[in-house]
């Protein structure tokens, strides 16, 4: 399969929480890029629909974005478990927290 991306992508175990307007779903971020995400979460978000995601990264500094739900798929585990697969893209993200993900992204492509 070709990789379409331009910017580098890192496969990650990273904690989430998506804050929606009357709670937060908890997730893992499992790769990212500079432009988005791909998550792993209990619940589906509606596509097309922008979200405020807490990224917990390995060097406690946590990275705020606001994302567009771009695409979603829901998988079984087992009869008990079931969890969504959501990519996002990154609409808004401050210049500070741009810089500590090429930092994190840099330092992982180099190892």
């Amino acid at each position: 399969m070709d990789e379409r991306r331009k910017e580098p992508r890192i496969n990650v175990d990273w904690p989430i929480k998506v804050f929606l307007d009357d709670r937060t779903i908890k997730g893992v971020a499992k790769n990212i890029t500079l432009k988005g995400l791909f998550v792993s979460c209990e619940e589906p978000l509606s596509l097309k629909e922008n979200y405020r995601i807490y990224i917990y990264t390995p060097n406690h500094k946590d990275i705020t974005v606001i994302g567009e739900a771009m695409w979603s798929t829901s998988y079984a585990i087992d009869d008990k478990n079931a969890y969504v697969c959501i990519g996002l893209l990154f609409i808004k993200i401050s210049t500070e927290d741009l810089h500590s993900l090429k930092e994190i992204i840099q330092i992982t492509t180099e190892e």
